[in-house]
């Protein structure tokens, strides 16, 4: 990166003392960088969302075969039968 210095003078002493320097390539890498980060977070965004219903579908079906479950043996089955039901749905509830 140029550097540029000048110095501010007049005859009799100095004013002033000034440094540039030329920002523009780390800028550049920067921008570059800020755009590389929004695409690696849209596609986690993406990833998160497949992901989500890609397992949220076994969680569905497993729910609907319990509650069939539960309505053909509504009056066979004992306290201890019923508590996994009871302890899968307690357990829906708390996902959504």
């Amino acid at each position: 990166m140029p550097v540029t210095s000048i110095l501010f003078h007049d005859n009799q002493a100095t004013l002033g003392y000034a440094t540039l320097e030329d920002i523009s390539v780390r800028k550049e890498m920067e921008d570059l960088l800020a755009r590389q980060t929004e695409l690696i977070n849209a596609d986690l965004d993406n990833f998160i969302y497949v992901a989500h219903h890609d397992l949220k579908s076994p969680i569905v079906n497993i729910e609907g075969l319990l509650s069939v479950l539960n309505q053909e043996l509504a009056g066979e089955l004992s306290h201890q039968g019923a508590k996994p039901v009871a302890c899968w749905r307690s357990a829906r509830a708390s996902i959504n």
